[in-house]
């Protein structure tokens, strides 16, 4: 017997070294890429390249590279890397009508062409009619948040899986049975409304963050001015139900939320009627001015229709917000009390951190998406609204100017028309450029999206991929653009259908694969 298992260990040794042989001659897969199927089918290994169509996929459980048809694959992933943080002292936001998201420095800007030096691909040229946002990245220059780009900043509020959820109601339950805390029953139901909030909130490969969970929350912790104004665009799969909150307070900093059909504007106990939301409606861009030091929130429309605003007087504020902090200083202690109980560390079940200042939002149903999220100082004087198509020009010293631009005298400098005369502006003190609204562009039907880690996305005809780099043909470039695949999320394939169904099954350690 003993001869036997010797023979038997031996000859397991012979096979593990073959197999490392085999896969020695191999690529070598980079770790997290996988191939995705319309299926739903994955595949791990490397890519190689696309050309015509096709794609060439190493994978180590494939001797042979494989030629797959892209018409038939949903995308590429990448897995998420460390990389070093780019500089945004001179960088700007570039949001397309088409949905799409550059980011880079602006190098010229006339009136009929934008030149920028983007990350990922380079220098483009981008026609004006194809922005619809042009925004400054840096922090610093009043600019307080300007994202979102992922999870990235933000803060889990009741962070609980369904599991630790249920622990933690059968603690409750058994400290009420065996009377181990006074006032437990008292105190359980406002922490199991909280405890319902269950943290689902996923990053989308172009940045934005989506959940479809009821009360799921989350907290942007910021030093905020007394006096600021917030950009938000939202958008649903359904009626807008939801709550933006200008603190962490809900109850009592100003927020504003959907009740039922109806979009409002609330400070403490103070509300004001914005207007009415329809099944119809899917988007919302709205415009909002916090003046904490007179109790105040105005909210304009993302036109700059203004929509209405509310105030209530700091003092009838603070002892409500006193009294709410209150009630949720005893809700954290119990859950920190339930969470030693049950063996959990306090840090991994508590609330987010000890500061209130900063951004909460809450879904209150349904599908909801933040797809963006800017937050500056505000000089405390609402933004004159203008009719017509003129666009609306921002300042980092917070001045809005409204106008057209004009063709660039030096690459440095931006020339605007306003108020029938023409000012010159240094590049370095541009904020903002909202362009006038125009007919967005449809999401695109065919062709190939590639999405990156820092938000930024670039749909267009995928033409080629080959040593790390993708050519794209986008609608709005003359030539084809390069893309670098470096700290890419994801290459989507867009328009594409599932394979017919196969009789039979390759099961390997990450899926399936039918053929």
């Amino acid at each position: 017997m003993h001869s036997n298992l010797l023979r038997i260990m031996s000859t397991a040794a012979c096979l593990l070294f073959a197999a490392v042989a085999r896969a020695d001659d191999k690529p070598a897969a980079a770790a997290g890429q996988f191939l995705v199927w319309q299926g739903g089918e994955q595949l791990p290994g490397t890519l190689l390249s696309a050309a015509d169509q096709q794609l060439q996929w190493s994978s180590p459980l494939f001797q042979q590279p494989l030629q797959i048809r892209t018409s038939v694959l949903s995308a590429v992933r990448f897995p998420t890397t460390a990389h070093a943080p780019q500089s945004t002292d001179d960088q700007f936001r570039v949001l397309l009508r088409g949905g799409d998201v550059l980011l880079g420095r602006i190098t010229a800007l006339s009136d009929q062409l934008l030149e920028l030096q983007a990350e990922h691909c380079g220098p483009l040229q981008i026609p004006l009619a194809e922005i619809s946002v042009l925004q400054r990245l840096q922090l610093g220059s009043g600019i307080l948040y300007n994202g979102p780009a992922g999870l990235e900043d933000w803060k889990t509020v009741n962070q609980l899986t369904e599991q630790e959820e249920q622990q933690r109601q059968q603690m409750l339950q058994q400290m009420q049975r065996q009377g181990q805390r006074q006032g437990a029953q008292q105190a359980a139901p406002t922490e199991l409304k909280s405890a319902r909030s269950l943290f689902v909130w996923n990053a989308q490969p172009d940045g934005s963050l989506a959940t479809s969970r009821q009360d799921a929350t989350l907290f942007l912790p910021l030093q905020l001015p007394e006096k600021f104004q917030v950009e938000v665009v939202l958008t649903f799969q359904q009626r807008p139900a939801f709550l933006l909150s200008f603190g962490r307070n809900a109850d009592t900093s100003p927020r504003i939320e959907t009740w039922l059909d109806t979009l409002t504007a609330s400070v403490s106990s103070a509300y004001q009627q914005l207007q009415l939301i329809s099944d119809q409606d899917r988007t919302l861009h709205l415009h909002c001015f916090v003046d904490r030091t007179r109790g105040s929130l105005t909210v304009a429309s993302g036109e700059g229709k203004p929509l209405g605003s509310v105030r209530h007087t700091p003092a009838a504020q603070a002892g409500k917000a006193a009294a709410g902090n209150n009630l949720q200083a005893l809700g954290n202690l119990l859950g920190n009390i339930v969470a030693n109980a049950a063996g959990a560390s306090p840090a991994a079940s508590a609330a987010p951190a000890a500061s209130t200042d900063g951004l909460l939002l809450r879904s209150q149903g349904g599908t909801t998406q933040l797809r963006r999220l800017r937050v500056s100082a505000w000089n405390g004087n609402i933004p004159e609204i203008r009719a017509g198509n003129g666009l609306r020009l921002e300042t980092v010293s917070g001045e809005v100017l409204f106008g057209s631009l004009q063709a660039a005298t030096e690459p440095a400098v931006l020339g605007i028309q306003s108020e029938g005369s023409v000012r010159s502006l240094p590049l370095g003190q541009l904020s903002a450029v909202i362009f006038p609204p125009a007919e967005t562009r449809p999401d695109p039907q065919q062709g190939a999206r590639i999405t990156w880690q820092d938000g930024t996305s670039l749909s267009g005809q995928l033409l080629s991929i080959s040593e790390n780099t993708a050519r794209l043909q986008a609608p709005w470039s003359a030539t084809a653009v390069p893309a670098s695949l470096e700290s890419a999320r994801a290459v989507m394939f867009l328009g594409s259908t599932a394979p017919a169904p196969a009789p039979d099954r390759l099961q390997h350690p990450g899926g399936t694969l039918q053929g």
